[in-house]
C-alpha cells in the first residue's frame, strides 16, 4: 500500500530545482571564459526535446553564454515552454593550429507545458531541465589571426542534444487525480537547426 505524499513534497522538489539553477549559474559566472562559441542572435527550429516540433530563440550574452525561449506543441492541444541559460565550452582542435566550429553545450532552466480541455481544469506540469549537447557551426572559415579559438564560425548551426528533465509541480486537468510525482530523470533527445539573424 502506497503512503499519500505530503504537502511539502511539491516544495522541495521546487527548492531542489532553484538550488540546482543557482549552482549552475554560480558555477558559469565564477568559471574561467573558454572560447566563444558565437555572438549575436538566432532563431530556429527544434524536433524532439520539449515538443515534437518547436521555435527557438537564442541570445548569446557574451560569446560563451546564452538565453533561449523555446516554444513548440505535441498536438496543437497544448502549449509547451522552456527558458533555458546556456553555457558553450571549448572548440575541439587537435593542435593549437587547428580550429573546428564544434562547441559542446550545457543548460540549466525551467520547463512549462499548459493545456486546457472542454469541461476541465487547466492541466500544468512545471519541471526542471538540463540540456547537454554539441552545436556545430557552418560554413566555418577560420580566421588565422585568431589565436584564442573565439573568432565567430558560421551563420548556420546544426545540433543535437538530450534534454534531462524532472518533474517539480504537476496540476492534473482531472481534479481526482492525485497520484505522485515521478521523480525519476527524463531523457528528451533533440536535433535542431538555427540561423544567425543578428551578429
Amino acid at each position: 500500500m502506497k503512503l499519500p505524499r505530503s504537502q511539502g513534497d511539491p516544495n522541495k522538489h521546487l527548492l531542489s530545482g532553484f538550488c540546482f539553477l543557482v549552482l549552475f549559474l554560480g558555477l558559469t559566472v565564477t568559471s574561467p571564459k573558454p572560447s566563444s562559441a558565437q555572438n549575436g542572435v538566432r532563431i530556429g527550429v527544434t524536433l524532439g526535446g520539449i515538443s515534437k516540433a518547436s521555435i527557438v530563440l537564442e541570445h548569446f550574452l557574451n560569446g560563451n553564454q546564452s538565453w533561449e525561449l523555446t516554444i513548440g506543441t505535441w498536438s496543437f492541444k497544448e502549449v509547451s515552454t522552456a527558458f533555458v541559460i546556456k553555457r558553450y565550452f571549448l572548440t575541439n582542435h587537435l593542435d593549437t593550429n587547428s580550429q573546428r566550429p564544434i562547441h559542446p553545450f550545457m543548460g540549466a532552466g525551467l520547463w512549462v507545458v499548459g493545456q486546457k480541455l472542454e469541461a476541465r481544469n487547466l492541466g500544468l506540469a512545471i519541471s526542471a531541465i538540463v540540456p547537454i549537447g554539441i552545436d556545430w557551426n557552418f560554413p566555418f572559415d577560420p580566421d588565422q589571426s585568431c589565436n584564442d579559438l573565439s573568432c565567430p564560425s558560421g551563420h548556420h548551426a546544426l545540433g543535437v542534444s538530450l534534454n534531462l528533465n524532472r518533474a517539480l509541480v504537476v496540476r492534473r486537468p482531472n481534479p481526482d487525480d492525485d497520484l505522485p510525482l515521478n521523480g525519476r530523470l527524463v531523457p528528451l533527445p533533440a536535433i535542431y537547426y538555427r540561423f544567425l539573424l543578428k551578429h
